[in-house]
């Protein structure tokens, strides 16, 4: 059984108040938006995304202030431990406003095989996967809209096989329940 992700109303909200875009599942999700929507939906300050052939996972973390005092919001990380660890810091006053990248098949896996980020001054961080060894890629691009930016990302995560042994946690363009 197969279930496309399905994308995250964008709702309107100002400059300073922007709201998450991205993607859902019912089942194995990334909820961390529902956390950093609580929070105010602080912007993303630093990333650390893991990432070889495909993106394995991203951790973020968002700053913002409680009662005039600065809080970091330090999102757990969402997928597995493969791959290398790249940092993003995002440049003070700067904001994300472009997630790109490629979906597609890596091993008969549906999968986000590469991603891109894009500040509103121009910063470009990535691309991170590599897309070795992936049969099918689908490009896709989200953009946030006029005077909003990321503050989250959402999505599913699937376990797969390692070639020699073992098994990892990769992030999911569609969740596949493979019995």
């Amino acid at each position: 059984m197969a279930v496309e992700l399905k994308r995250l109303p964008v709702r309107a909200g100002p400059a300073d108040n922007p709201l998450p875009v991205g993607l859902w599942h019912p089942r194995n999700v990334l909820r961390r938006y529902a956390i950093v929507g609580a929070a105010g939906n602080p912007p993303l300050t630093q990333l650390v995304v893991r990432s070889g052939d495909v993106l394995d996972a991203i951790q973020a973390m968002n700053t913002g202030s409680f009662q005039s005092t600065p809080v970091q919001y330090i999102l757990l990380q969402h997928g597995g431990d493969g791959g290398s660890a790249n940092t993003v810091t995002i440049p003070s006053g700067d904001v994300v406003v472009q997630a790109s990248g490629f979906t597609g098949m890596w091993f008969g896996w549906n999968c986000v095989l590469q991603i891109t980020l894009k500040t509103k001054s121009g910063k470009v961080f990535g691309p991170f996967g590599t897309m070795n060894n992936a049969s099918s890629k689908t490009p896709f691009q989200y953009n946030a809209p006029t005077g909003q930016s990321i503050v989250a990302f959402s999505g599913a995560i699937v376990q797969v096989p390692l070639g020699g042994g073992g098994q990892t946690y990769i992030i999911a363009s569609r969740y596949d329940h493979k019995d």
